[in-house]
């Protein structure tokens, strides 16, 4: 089994209707996609639910977990709806491959950040010029599929480019001024654009890894 993980249901929501034999089974959601044998869980933001992510891991022993979900941008170049290959969060030969097809649109490091930041912060960040992408859970599940020396790949799409940021309503900032509305309301369009293709290029990925490697004879992260 492959073990797919998103913050959030709402990320996964495309890629698990793709699924076929769909069926909830202790805590996460099993199916097939590609005929490839898929598990998905959902860690909460900052992977709040991370014992559940350890509990699935030791009940269900994964070949290998897809770490996804969305980020947001520190480069220029890299733009909202890119597909985003972490090099610090992904093992190492598994990198080496991904970054010699099309599959990934950017690779770089990942920073973990335990809130979401804003284009002031973002620009800092761009100005050290050491990462790609900023996101919540990464790191976490990193670290704990290290741990259980399971492989791991990490891959997120961008939600917010360098320059945007996300829309106070979806950070809990209820307002009422109309262009804050008109914001959240194109915000959204994006983000149910951005779940279709995301699932789309997750089975891609997918689809290249599965049964490319001898998984138990991948470099782990260091």
């Amino acid at each position: 089994m492959v073990l797919v993980t998103f913050a959030l249901a709402e990320e996964g929501r495309v890629f698990q209707k793709r699924l076929t034999n769909r069926q909830k089974h202790d805590g996460i959601v099993c199916g097939s996609v590609a005929g490839i044998e898929v598990g998905i869980c959902c860690l909460g933001i900052r992977a709040s639910e991370r014992a559940h992510f350890e509990d699935v891991i030791c009940k269900f022993e994964p070949n290998w977990v897809l770490s996804s979900g969305f980020a947001g941008s520190t480069r220029s170049l890299v733009m909202s709806g890119d597909f985003v290959l972490s090099e610090n969060f992904s093992d190492t030969e598994l990198v080496t491959q991904i970054k010699g097809t099309r599959l990934v649109d950017a690779a770089g490091k990942f920073l973990s950040v335990s809130e979401v930041v804003g284009p002031e912060s973002k620009l800092r960040l761009n100005r050290l010029g050491d990462t790609v992408a900023v996101d919540m859970e990464s790191a976490i599940v990193a670290e704990i599929c290290r741990s259980a020396t399971i492989p791991i790949v990490t891959a997120r799409m961008i939600s917010d480019a360098l320059p945007e940021r996300i829309p106070k309503i979806f950070l809990g900032e209820w307002t009422i001024r109309p262009a804050d509305w008109i914001e959240a309301a194109k915000f959204s369009g994006r983000m149910l654009r951005l779940t279709g293709k995301l699932a789309v290029r997750l089975e891609g990925l997918l689809r290249y890894l599965h049964g490319k490697f001898a998984f138990r004879n991948v470099p782990r992260l260091p």
